[in-house]
């Protein structure tokens, strides 16, 4: 990897940190946290709450565009803010000519946000009103007659449907109405978010896709369950005060919302141009656990050993003055960060310091580690390091518990960035000092030449001299199961339209009232996928109580397996292989994510239109649909809504190391994955790659959002099509 310089850098983190803030809060030791409960429990955490948003925006975006993204959703604002941030800092704000040849690649926690259940709304008034009066049914006539009504109380109102779009569109948005004519991306690669995306907009310069990237990442975690809920179920939620990352006695983890990007150019094009550079990224190295931890879920030493082998692959020095953690707080995690540091760089003196600020500013999971390249920007420019706080019995003797200076020097300061997601996916960065002294890299190229492209995109008139193989597929589409049975489908002319079973829509669908309170007129035929043939055993996955959140993982590992076979690849013997998975929206975990606040509204709705109920029988009510609900929701299942987790069951199975991650960009998903997947064989990122897209649309949420994007006449005319498919594509030369 060429030396990337940064120009610009915008923040907001938790307590709506600016730079500023962000800054002085750290140096302070002050936290960024605030008090909550979750089940009665006492809990810290941080976020970016819609009571700030008002207060922090006016100003710093304009009215006109405050009012515009009012009605898009909050993630638009904090796309919107943080990029204006690092292009004015770049110079580029307001250059057409630059901004035509910019581009940006953003991470995103790929979950459901507080905006898209206020938008959901109608469908969760509906589907909670038709549950709770089955239940009723059965109690005494006059609570018996429908007159149930719920009311779901929103944050937000007047929201458009493309707010349900907001991990894909809020980025392409921002990008056009800032006139980035470059590639634009979307991905999740869970808490290495934001070093991938640094990693693959190096990849987009490095090629002269663009001449200026901005490269960063965003998680919003507003929803009550999304912040606490989820993680309560991984074991890893914990009280007030037990978050200590770095400490022997740590409990847990606190959960958040934030963004950061960071403009990238050249480090030739930044010296030539007199811009003025923040840090250069020397490095980043990637990797996937491959199955070597204990789970898919599990830490392993050896797959972050691999990132730090690929980031100072090349002869590059690792002589480092600190590292900045990924430390969450969970004890296994802490430990096992501290080991692959100890078994790679020493435990000598020559070891770098160590530190950790999640203990400040809460996890804000895909976006987190843009404030850890914050910190050290920061800390290099006021040449101190700032203290992990909390910490009374660390973890090493490395770990910097006071401010600490960090003087210039003849030689630049150099310094690390750990990010370590679930799923095994890990990244390491490499960062520098600017000094102008320095000799430019025998790597730099001055204007390297377009050689890649995404068809339907600005640059698809540039083509590539080297020729991909395609050697393995794999397809499950409707009733068509195998590549095989798909092509007998073709030369028959036949439909791969299959009827939806009686459990798809949980009989719903001959509820003329239900479907009235939709806005459906009927329920589409198409292509429905029932069921899949899995087998559990061969991929060692647990079950308990309803898989229904893993049912894409499992239909994705289903037809990967089909691809993987077709291309001869034997498992545990190709681990430079990389997986590059495309996931549709997933609507379908609506009740999940809002079952705190659907708690609070069923009650409420139940005291007032059902008043001749007890207490008890309330309690009963909201008992039954909660035991419907925890069939699905144990720590194994719940899995299947982490996106990034689907690709990387994948590596795990068949002992691939190369990066995984999940890649969105809608019907051009496909094509953005290929793009990317030639980017690895042409730079020897991998020897293969595994390139997948799935979708499972029939469901009852997925069609209530393509009713309100304006696409439900679209599907009764063609029909929905449910389905996955797989490719293992490598160089041509390397093939034959």
């Amino acid at each position: 990897m060429d030396n990337i310089a940064i120009v610009g850098m915008g923040c907001l983190f938790p307590d709506y940190a600016d730079k500023e803030k962000f800054w002085d809060r750290l140096i302070k030791g002050e936290t960024f946290l605030s008090r909550d409960s979750f089940m009665g429990k006492p809990i810290e955490r941080s976020g970016l709450p819609r009571s700030g948003s008002e207060a922090f925006f006016r100003g710093r975006l304009s009215d006109q565009e405050i009012e515009e993204f009012d009605r898009l959703g909050e993630l638009f604002k904090w796309v919107a803010y943080v990029t204006d941030e690092a292009l004015k800092e770049s110079g580029a704000a307001g250059d057409a000519g630059k901004l035509k040849r910019t581009g940006m690649v953003m991470g995103s926690v790929a979950m459901t946000m507080k905006d898209q259940l206020d938008a959901m709304y109608p469908f969760l008034t509906a589907t909670v009103g038709k549950e709770v009066n089955t239940i009723l049914s059965g109690y005494a006539a006059e609570s018996a007659d429908g007159r149930f009504r719920h009311t779901f109380v929103r944050q937000s109102e007047n929201l458009k449907p493309e707010s349900l779009l907001a991990d894909t569109e809020a980025a392409r948005l921002v990008a056009e109405k800032r006139g980035l004519g470059g590639p634009v991306v979307m991905f999740n690669a869970a808490c290495a978010s934001p070093l991938y995306a640094l990693k693959l907009a190096s990849m987009y310069l490095n090629s002269g896709e663009a001449d200026m990237m901005i490269a960063g990442s965003h998680c919003s975690n507003e929803t009550v369950a999304g912040i606490c809920g989820l993680f309560d179920i991984f074991g890893v939620l914990c009280g007030v005060g037990e978050s200590v990352p770095l400490d022997k006695n740590t409990k847990g983890l606190i959960t958040g919302s934030g963004a950061g990007v960071f403009a990238l150019k050249r480090l030739s094009d930044a010296e030539a141009e007199g811009d003025k550079i923040l840090a250069v990224i020397e490095n980043i190295g990637w990797s996937n656990d491959g199955g070597m931890g204990a789970g898919v879920m599990a830490p392993a030493a050896e797959g972050q050993l691999a990132a730090y082998r690929s980031a100072y692959s090349g002869g590059l020095s690792k002589e480092l003055d600190y590292i900045e953690c990924h430390a969450t707080g969970t004890i296994v995690g802490d430990q096992t960060e501290i080991e692959s540091i100890n078994r790679f760089f020493g435990e000598g003196a020559r070891r770098p310091l160590l530190g950790a600020l999640k203990g400040s500013t809460g996890h804000f999971f895909t976006a987190t580690a843009n404030a850890s390249i914050a910190k050290l920007i920061f800390a290099m420019e006021h040449e101190v390091i700032p203290a992990t706080v909390g910490v009374k019995d660390p973890l090493c003797d490395r770990i910097v518990l006071t401010n600490t200076p960090w003087k210039r020097g003849k030689k630049p300061r150099r310094a690390g960035v750990n990010a370590f997601g679930f799923g095994g996916i890990n990244a390491h960065l490499v960062l520098r000092e600017y000094q102008k002294a320095r000799p430019q890299s025998g790597l730099a190229k001055a204007k390297p030449q377009s050689s890649l492209a995404v068809a339907g995109t600005q640059n698809a008139a540039a083509t590539s001299p080297d020729e991909i193989a395609i050697v393995g597929m794999g397809l499950h589409i409707g009733g068509f199961d195998t590549v095989e049975s798909f092509m007998k489908g073709l030369t028959l002319s036949k439909k791969a339209f299959t009827k939806p079973d009686k459990d798809r829509w949980r009989g719903f669908e001959t509820d003329a009232d239900y479907l009235s309170a939709l806005g459906f007129r009927k329920m589409p035929e198409g292509a429905y996928i029932n069921s899949v043939n899995f087998d559990f055993m061969r991929y060692k996955m647990p079950l308990k109580g309803d898989p229904y959140f893993l049912r894409k993982d499992m239909l994705m590992l289903d037809v990967a397996a089909e691809a993987i076979d077709d291309a001869g690849i034997v498992k545990g013997l190709s681990p430079n292989t990389a997986v590059i998975v495309h996931s549709a929206p997933d609507y379908t975990d609506q009740l999940f994510m809002a079952s705190v606040e659907l708690n609070d509204s069923l009650v409420k709705s139940l005291e007032d239109t059902c008043p001749d109920l007890t207490a008890a029988q309330r309690d009963e009510i909201v008992k039954i649909l909660r035991e419907d609900e925890e069939a699905r929701e144990n720590s194994d299942n719940v899995q299947g809504i982490v996106t990034n987790i689907r690709g990387n069951r994948i590596s795990a199975h068949w002992g691939f190391a190369g990066p995984s991650f999940t890649l969105f960009d809608r019907e051009n998903s496909i094509f953005r994955c290929l793009e990317v997947a030639r980017f690895f064989l042409n730079e020897g990122i991998a020897d293969n790659v595994v390139v997948g897209v799935s979708s499972l649309s029939g469901e009852l949420e997925h069609l209530y959002t393509q009713k309100e994007l304006g696409a439900m006449e679209l599907l009764l005319e063609r029909g929905v099509a449910e389905g996955a498919v797989a490719l293992v594509i490598k160089r041509k030369e390397k093939a034959l």
